[in-house]
């Protein structure tokens, strides 16, 4: 009852939870991998979380994500969620990773990029897993 008292509160109302780590992680987890395997979703999640951990992004998870030139979907325009199924997903699935403090065990990765691009950064790093349609490096 109380996550759908949640999730009811966030589609009404966004204002109320604008800042919230739940929030955060969710627009994060639907932008970068609504397309993807729950298991892609959770490591989108988790690199996210590892990230907020690590020294170079440190913060809430709302400024791991909104942090300039991370996540390329944090500069468009347009970033509510438009697709209620995938979205109330990523709300359940970020809620149980919060809660839990991770989403996958043993998954050091802090980047990914979509295997339709290639970033200047990914030769720098040493890959760690391809799950979906990105590869994770650490």
């Amino acid at each position: 009852m109380k996550k759908l008292l949640v999730i009811i509160l966030l589609q009404l109302n966004p204002a109320l939870a604008h800042e919230t780590d739940l929030k955060c992680l969710a627009k994060n987890i639907y932008h970068e991998a609504r397309g993807e395997p729950r298991h892609g979703k959770l490591a989108v999640a988790q690199v996210t979380l590892n990230r907020q951990r690590d020294p170079r992004w440190q913060g809430t998870v709302c400024q791991v994500v909104y942090q300039p030139y991370q996540f390329s979907w944090t500069s468009k325009k347009r970033t509510e969620p438009q697709e209620f199924d995938s979205w109330i997903e990523a709300l359940e699935l970020a809620e149980k990773v919060l809660q839990q403090g991770y989403a996958l065990v043993k998954f050091p990765a802090t980047h990914y990029h979509n295997q339709q691009v290639l970033p200047e950064w990914s030769p720098k790093l040493i890959p760690l897993r391809r799950i979906g349609q990105h590869t994770f490096y650490y």
